[in-house]
């Protein structure tokens, strides 16, 4: 059984020890990255493909030896799947893996707008803030996130965890539902126009479908 990782790059800072994976393999080819040029050349003749941000289309399936697709990540969207069960060829992902570091992610990025602490951060640096009169700026205004409404479209791994952050910080949450589906988690389900307008911030953490491409647009 050979494999073949394509990005290898993508996912090791210098740490990773890959002695298990190995000893899966009769050989383990590593790719640093592979330019969308290459990869059919790189893929050519492996039963097993490991990748990361690389995009798999239909003329990638055309090896009778390929079996599977290790996709090192949550989102398989960068893989043609019908593509891949038409030719026989299973595709596996990593699920709940980055959990706590997704949330803890976006709650960052929800603190950052709240505080303006990049902005009060860079002030700091200029030495605008030790030449106030008054030892203090209020330049940016702030808001308190406690008492605000987060609202969730998609409430699985990820959602969930964020709505257990924000309600942490005192925030109520909302969810999208969807059409005709009935629910029994006891969260507040309401559909996406009203999720809009009720909500001071709004997380997504749905799949990439055709329903949800550019579900966030100009309108």
């Amino acid at each position: 059984m050979r494999a073949v990782f394509l990005d290898y790059s993508t996912l090791n800072p210098g740490d990773l020890d890959l002695t298990r994976l190995r000893q899966g393999f009769s050989e383990l080819v590593l790719h640093d990255m592979t330019p969308p040029e290459a990869v059919a050349e790189r893929m050519a003749g492996f039963d097993v493909v490991i990748l990361n941000k690389v995009r798999l289309t239909e003329a990638h399936f055309q090896d009778p030896q390929l079996k599977l697709i290790l996709v090192a990540a949550t989102g398989t969207d960068n893989v043609d799947k019908a593509a891949a069960s038409a030719a026989g060829v299973v595709v596996c992902n990593v699920t709940a893996y980055g959990t706590p570091t997704v949330a803890q992610h976006t709650l960052l990025l929800m603190l950052l707008l709240a505080t303006q602490a990049s902005r009060y951060q860079a002030d700091v640096r200029s030495r605008r803030w030790s030449h106030s009169p008054m030892f203090c700026l209020m330049d940016y205004p702030i808001v308190e996130l406690a008492g605000r409404t987060l609202g969730l479209i998609g409430y699985g791994e990820l959602g969930r965890q964020v709505g257990v952050l924000g309600q942490a910080l005192g925030m109520q949450v909302l969810v999208m539902g969807r059409p005709g589906v009935e629910y029994t988690d006891g969260m507040q389900r309401v559909d996406f126009d009203t999720l809009l307008a009720r909500s001071d911030v709004v997380s997504l953490h749905c799949l990439l479908t055709a329903e949800t491409a550019h579900m966030m647009n100009a309108e």
